[in-house]
């Protein structure tokens, strides 16, 4: 059987663990790290083959390292997981794959160790050709000078007089406003404020509400 030198990178360490003692029982290297700042000292010194990668973390989130990695010409697999709202990881796979030469694909959390396995051994969908530097992930100096950039950013929705939060995904944003995807199925209050992780803060006021989406006015 193929060996590989695999990275686990979540902060949730119990899950690493599982993962981890999974992959290792499959008589592969494995190296763990909780904090996503790490990732860029370890990925040097390890190159691993297979990096599991949790798309929430307090560092930098998981979009960032993938678009880091896509910096770093990584040709191997990348698995996003989440804890969170599944769709979040088909939304995430579907904005990073075109942008990225590695393999992708995705595990749900809590998973069982078949699942795990699966997930490693199993076809995963892979871009052959790296989106052009123009084209790359909108960072959040470049949001205001575009009229609307598609992206994918990890946010938090602050609400009910700051004492409130919820997870979410930017998916896209303008001068004026942007297009969220919320991490629970929740009927939020018509406005809160939107904190970009390691970025900008926004006072929003809701104009459209789209089953699993929203469409928010900055104010």
């Amino acid at each position: 059987m193929t060996t590989f030198s695999i990275l686990i990178v979540d902060d949730d360490v119990q899950f690493g663990r599982l993962v981890n003692r999974v992959v290792s029982n499959m008589g592969h290297t494995v190296e763990q790290i909780s904090s996503s700042r790490e990732i860029m000292q370890r990925y040097a010194e390890f190159a691993p083959d297979v990096i599991f990668l949790d798309i929430f973390m307090p560092d930098l989130d998981g979009l960032e390292i993938a678009k880091w990695l896509s910096e770093q010409n990584f040709s191997g697999k990348l698995i996003f997981m989440t804890g969170h709202d599944p769709a979040f990881l088909t939304a995430a796979k579907g904005v990073v794959e075109d942008r990225i030469t590695a393999s992708i694909a995705t595990l749900e959390k809590p998973a069982r160790i078949e699942e795990i396995r699966a997930v490693l051994e199993g076809p995963q969908s892979s871009a052959s050709i790296p989106i052009p530097e123009d084209q790359s992930i909108v960072t959040l100096d470049e949001r205001r000078n575009h009229t609307r950039m598609k992206t994918l950013k990890a946010a938090t929705i602050i609400y009910q007089f700051e004492s409130c939060t919820m997870k979410c995904i930017i998916l896209d944003i303008s001068e004026t406003g942007a297009r969220l995807k919320p991490a629970e199925p929740v009927h939020l209050p018509g406005t809160f404020r939107l904190v970009i992780d390691h970025g900008a803060s926004f006072n929003c006021k809701v104009v459209r509400r789209m089953d699993d989406q929203m469409g928010v006015q900055f104010v």
